[in-house]
């Protein structure tokens, strides 16, 4: 997380795609809608990271996040729960929960808000 938001107050640019894995379906997202990263991980409290993973809990989207040089994953399991960790998988990944954090920061509901704006672009 502490890494995404580096690369972020260095103006580094980025790509957001987030996967649907109910409908196996990637979403690209406009460079518009790309703020909500560093508004999210600004909301964080350390206690947000107090949490452990559920087994067995799985993902419903996956939000990847593409650097020049570097790839995240975030998985968000539910709108209480995601995890974040690089797309090589070299450190643990940071389990997060989103109590506390404002809807509109909400990255599960994110999700969900850029499915049904894709979708109102097809067809």
């Amino acid at each position: 997380t502490s890494e995404i938001k580096d690369k972020i107050d260095r103006n580094e640019e980025y790509t957001i795609k987030i996967f649907d894995l109910n409908v196996y379906k990637y979403y690209e997202v406009d460079q518009n809608e790309h703020s909500i990263l560093p508004e999210f991980i600004d909301s964080l409290k350390s206690t947000n990271y107090n949490v452990e993973l559920q087994e067995g809990l799985s993902s419903e989207y996956k939000i990847i996040i593409e650097f020049s040089n570097s790839k995240y994953v975030i998985n968000a399991y539910n709108d209480k729960l995601i995890t974040i960790h690089p797309w090589d998988g070299v450190y643990p990944e940071d389990i997060i929960s989103m109590d506390g954090v404002p809807d509109y920061y909400n990255l599960y509901k994110y999700c969900e808000y850029i499915k049904k704006i894709s979708s109102c672009f097809e067809g």
